[in-house]
């Protein structure tokens, strides 16, 4: 069995800050919080976008009891020792090309409600000129990280430090598969209440575990703080990892 963590940046440094950690001290003290609660683990690589907040996230999570003086220097190895290994498609996509997007995207921020928009509109203003990460978009990059960890029969586990929306859209999408919108409804609204702009959620951990029932169907255990939920996963070949929960797939 294989599991697989997904967290978001701790909380980071003001826009323009040249800390090269890019972690508050609050964030760093969030970021060992993650690392505690991670330690039970046992050994874990962790995946994540190339930006200090996210690298330095996860090099704390990955060494919880590292003096702050040596974060930089621990996060330089892990990297060089690919104990880190960067994805940018788990990072946002620039929006400044897109306002009004940006500006509905704010405002639904605002009203704890990012989740619930980038589900219902984010793909009504995705173009090839000006992409943006749409909610399908990150829940097929999740679903990618999974495949190929079943894929490459890869045992060991991971942790994937992302943007807040990435494992979110994810369980959405999931759920609609697997169970219809009403139970999205229920999850979104569950999410806009209980987790959007709580800071306790930066330290939140979100789980899913993977094991090989037989032949080629896995079984999928997704548990984040909403509860749990299980999946059967049929793997053909060839596979398209992005695409892997699709209907067909699903047993």
């Amino acid at each position: 069995m294989s599991e697989i963590f997904f967290i978001r940046h701790a909380e980071h440094t003001p826009k323009g800050d040249s800390n090269p950690i890019g972690l508050t001290e609050q964030g760093i003290e969030e970021a060992r919080i993650i690392g505690n609660k991670l330690s039970i683990a046992g050994d874990i690589d962790s995946i994540c976008p190339d930006l200090p907040r996210f690298m330095s996230t996860a090099t704390i999570a990955l060494d919880h009891n590292v003096p702050s003086t040596e974060i930089n220097k621990l996060k330089t190895s892990f990297i060089e020792n690919k104990k880190i290994k960067i994805n940018n498609n788990l990072e946002y996509k620039k929006v400044d090309d897109t306002p009004e997007f940006s500006r509905l995207m704010n405002n639904a921020y605002s009203n704890k409600q990012n989740l619930r928009f980038l589900y219902n509109h984010s793909s009504n203003f995705n173009n090839v000129k000006n992409p943006i990460s749409t909610s399908d978009d990150m829940f097929k990059e999740i679903s990618n990280i999974i495949g190929s960890t079943i894929h490459n029969s890869d045992t060991g586990n991971k942790l994937v430090c992302a943007r807040e929306f990435f494992f979110p859209s994810f369980r959405a999408h999931m759920l609609e598969i697997t169970k219809g919108q009403k139970n999205v409804s229920d999850y979104i609204d569950w999410y806009s209440e209980e987790i959007e702009r709580n800071d306790f959620a930066r330290t939140m951990i979100a789980k899913i575990a993977i094991s090989r029932a037989s032949g080629s169907i896995h079984t999928i255990k997704i548990a984040d703080n909403y509860g749990e939920h299980e999946i059967g996963l049929r793997i053909h070949n060839p596979v398209d990892l992005r695409n892997i929960f699709n209907k067909e797939n699903l047993c």
